[in-house]
């Protein structure tokens, strides 16, 4: 495994760590932001981004994030994306046609590599406007 890739792997599992701590913050239902469903497309260099994650990140509350699939994303679990100002936050990964064991059971998983710059996940500067009462539609051509 490259050190990329592990450094890819490591980065996913604590964006989906922090995201579920933060998730799980909330004391009661009554604390719950307002959300809103939130969909769109996810393209790099002009081509779909075939899979992938997006993150919503607010400044208060939790982070929404979904997976993206043949360039589309859409998140409308637990209400969708709160509401407000959001850093966004694009994961997109690509195979590199080799395997390798995970776990003392053998067991073989296909080895992917992170193809965006961190200038949209681990340095991102994205960020979008999730409005009330209404779904949302941001739509991503990364360069």
């Amino acid at each position: 495994m490259t050190t990329l890739m592990k450094a890819s792997v490591v980065f996913s599992m604590l964006l989906t760590l922090s995201a579920y701590l933060v998730g799980c913050s909330a004391s009661s239902v009554d604390d719950a932001p307002e959300r809103a469903i939130t969909s769109g497309i996810v393209s790099f260099s002009g081509n779909p981004i075939t899979q992938g994650q997006i993150s919503f990140i607010p400044k208060q509350g939790p982070t929404a994030m979904g997976p993206i699939k043949d360039g589309n994303y859409r998140i409308d679990s637990k209400g969708g994306v709160p509401v407000g100002k959001c850093q966004v936050k694009i994961l997109a990964y690509e195979e590199t046609g080799k395997e390798y064991t995970v776990g003392a059971g053998g067991k073989k998983a296909k080895e992917t590599k992170q193809i965006i710059p961190n200038k949209y996940n681990k340095r991102s500067t994205l960020h979008a406007e999730i409005n009330a009462g209404k779904e949302n539609k941001h739509d991503f051509d990364l360069k």
